[in-house]
């Protein structure tokens, strides 16, 4: 599979909501965010850590906004911001008053 077809298809799963939030849980069962210290849990989930970041830096290339640094942040910031985004929920009221109203 060619480069280009490899990021087409990344853009295409970042249009994904879905798929956005299974990035946040990559990024979290990665333990990204977990400072390293040199105890065997931190070694443990160092190898976690270099995949959820070479995952971050796939969809980071093919991002059309491109991080000045090395780093998969344009990528980090879509998987925090969408786990971030509250998940819009039916109003229980809002249908109740309108079931109402028809009667």
């Amino acid at each position: 599979m060619s480069r280009q077809v490899e990021e087409q298809e990344l853009r295409d799963l970042v249009e994904v909501r879905a798929f956005r939030r299974f990035l946040f849980r990559i990024v979290e069962s990665a333990g990204i965010a977990i400072p390293a210290t040199k105890d065997d849990t931190s070694l443990r989930l160092e190898g976690r850590r270099a995949l959820g970041l070479e995952i971050l830096g796939w969809i980071d290339a093919a991002l059309p906004h491109a991080t000045p640094s090395a780093q998969p942040l344009a990528a980090l910031h879509l998987a925090i911001s969408e786990a971030l985004t509250p998940k819009e929920k039916p109003s229980a009221r809002r249908n109740r008053y309108e079931d109402q109203s028809e009667e």
